[in-house]
């Protein structure tokens, strides 16, 4: 899934490239056929569409909204309307800001948001609950399925816990596939304390994992300077760098779905 935060747009253009590559290059690609043939994949390219319709309103001057159009909190104006989609999801909600203007507001309860619940509706739908209810109870070696949430930028790969500095008790099997996709991209591999710096709480990926024992990770795309850094890179560097660096990592995602754990 891709653009939960509006303004991160490589990683919409990311999503649009995998489901272009898995489609167009079915009749002609062995790895697009074995995968499609095998393996069942959805793809959720924006996740953020209104928030994305705001960014897209800046035209040639993209305006920087990360949340979602929710202005139903507070007095706030421009872009610091909304409720962060990325910290408003029902497991372990509730650790980051309450303030609404604030760029990690979370909402005022877990789930609160449309997007959010369709996401959340969707993951259910797709994976069974593979993990116990614990904070200690590991995803069982026998549970299936992988889930690529792409943000922007940072050149990592943030694997759980978000909400906590605990290391999930997948950590080991979780660096093991982490350095798989960082083969291809050459991320950082860690969790938020080891990449970016900081907690963050109501996740899509603590959810995904946390409630199903999904293989959940974050990928930080590009890194924050440079023609092809920060939230706004050239166009050119999607084909140029982040489909080159990040087409691998999402094959070895898709082969690896019906055992992540076993890598």
């Amino acid at each position: 899934m891709a653009q939960i935060h509006a303004r991160e747009l490589s990683t919409g253009e990311l999503a649009w490239r995998w489901i272009d590559y898995l489609a167009d290059g079915y009749a002609t690609d062995a790895t697009a056929k074995s995968i499609l043939d095998t393996t069942e994949v959805w793809v959720v390219p924006i996740a953020n569409p209104d928030g994305v319709d705001i960014v897209a309103s800046g035209g040639n001057s993209p305006k920087l909204q990360r949340k979602n159009a929710d202005n139903s909190r507070g007095s706030c104006t421009g872009t610091n309307i909304g409720v962060d989609l990325n910290r408003n999801s029902t497991f372990k909600w509730g650790g980051d800001s309450n303030s609404a203007c604030a760029e990690t507001y979370q909402g005022v309860s877990a789930g609160s948001e449309p997007e959010v619940q369709a996401l959340e509706k969707l993951a259910r739908a797709i994976f069974p609950d593979q993990r116990g209810t614990g904070n200690n109870d590991p995803a069982p070696s026998t549970a299936k399925g992988t889930m690529i949430t792409l943000h922007s930028y940072g050149n990592d790969i943030i694997i759980p816990w978000g909400f906590t500095q605990a290391t999930s008790p997948n950590d080991a099997q979780y660096r093991r596939l982490g350095a798989k996709y960082s083969a291809s991209n050459g991320y950082l591999v860690g969790t938020n304390e080891e990449t970016v710096g900081y907690d963050t709480s109501g996740t899509t990926d603590d959810f995904t994992y946390g409630e199903l024992g999904v293989a959940s990770v974050t990928f930080e795309v590009g890194g924050s300077s440079g023609t092809c850094g920060g939230f706004l890179p050239r166009y050119t560097c999607v084909d140029s760098t982040f489909w080159p660096k990040n087409k691998g990592a999402l094959i070895t995602a898709a082969k690896a779905a019906a055992a992540p754990y076993q890598q």
